[in-house]
């Protein structure tokens, strides 16, 4: 009587799809239908290769595109439900006719089951397989015997839309009845998510910051501003500031360029010659000033610059990838970064 049952339970599970005969541009739509609880589709190529894992429950449907695998014949579809009960069944890619033959003769009697297409019509008789084909590719969860692990899948948050339009996660199963998945869908943008460094002190009626996206867009669409007058800075919107960050460095100087002269000689010679050697002197000065706060070890902000590389050095943050930082998102000079080094000396 319980024979009678197990075969009546094996004969109602389905696996089917539209045709048999497929080219390799198609997709193939698959339905199982009164598998009892939750059920996993294995999908096999010509060469007893497992290409595909899907998870349903009771009558559901799901779509395979033949581009997905280069193999040629024979593929195979198998159905394993959780109770212990399964069906296969096959179709052709580029191997028209592949289903022709006969499959081979099922093997109950000592416990070892092939994929032949009518597996299901012994899978009850087949103990040592615990009602799953031999070689299907699930493993034992419980016990000895080998008996059918049920997968539960759990799934991160989909990640950031990222430079190439696409979202990420990965959805491991906690049984380990399966590796884990990597899924991805696209979305619609690139989400930028700036962050900033604090102010530096106001320097000449401005006040500067360095702000850097986290996503890497490529895209300047919502970076804040990085320059504003000293007054304006503290009525600006909030941005996230990272003590992390590396202070900007001082600001470019605007080049002094010199009046043109365009005074007739002869009547304003005088004062052309009293412009001319009042520019000079300016200009002389100027020069001397900018050299002097070039080579000055006390420039605009360096002891923040000092404070912050130390602090990147107790987070474990080696010497090479600070000069990388402040080469890469600041305005210090490679002359200015060695002489931080310098005077820090050799990383503790």
């Amino acid at each position: 009587m319980i024979a009678v049952l197990s075969l009546s339970l094996v004969a109602a599970v389905d696996v089917t799809i539209p045709q048999t005969e497929y080219s390799a541009a198609e997709k193939v739509s698959i339905s199982i239908s009164s598998c009892f609880g939750s059920s996993v589709l294995q999908i096999q190529n010509a060469e007893n290769t497992l290409i595909g894992v899907e998870q349903g429950a009771n009558s559901w449907s799901t779509v395979y595109n033949t581009l997905s695998d280069p193999t040629k014949g024979k593929y195979s579809l198998i159905v394993s439900c959780a109770d212990g009960t399964s069906k296969t069944t096959g179709f052709c890619v580029d191997a028209p006719g592949c289903l022709g033959a006969a499959p081979a003769a099922t093997q109950c009697g000592n416990g070892e089951c092939d994929l032949g297409e009518d597996y299901g019509s012994c899978a009850a008789d087949c103990p040592a397989s615990g009602g799953a084909p031999s070689g299907g590719g699930t493993s034992g969860g419980g016990g000895g015997g080998g008996g059918y692990c049920t997968p539960q899948w759990t799934c991160e948050e989909w990640g950031y839309c990222n430079a190439d339009l696409q979202q990420l996660r990965v959805c491991r199963d906690i049984d380990k009845c399966f590796a884990d998945k990597p899924e991805s869908r696209p979305c619609a943008a690139c989400e930028e998510s700036w962050v900033c460094s604090l102010w530096s002190t106001c320097y000449a009626g401005e006040q500067y910051r360095t702000c850097v996206d986290e996503h890497y867009c490529g895209s300047t669409a919502l970076r804040p501003v990085t320059t504003v007058a000293c007054e304006a800075a503290a009525s600006l919107p909030p941005v996230y500031e990272s003590p992390s960050l590396p202070p900007p460095g001082p600001p470019y100087q605007p080049e002094v360029q010199e009046p043109s002269v365009t005074s007739f000689w002869g009547k304003y010679k005088f004062y052309v010659l009293s412009i001319g050697l009042l520019v000079a002197i300016l200009g002389f000065v100027l020069v001397l000033v900018f050299h002097v706060k070039k080579t000055s070890p006390l420039m605009y902000n360096y002891d923040d610059l000092k404070e912050w590389a130390v602090k990147e050095r107790q987070m474990g943050t080696s010497d090479a990838d600070i000069r990388t930082i402040l080469a890469k998102h600041t305005r210090w000079t490679e002359q200015d970064i060695g002489r931080i080094f310098e005077e820090l000396g050799p990383k503790s």
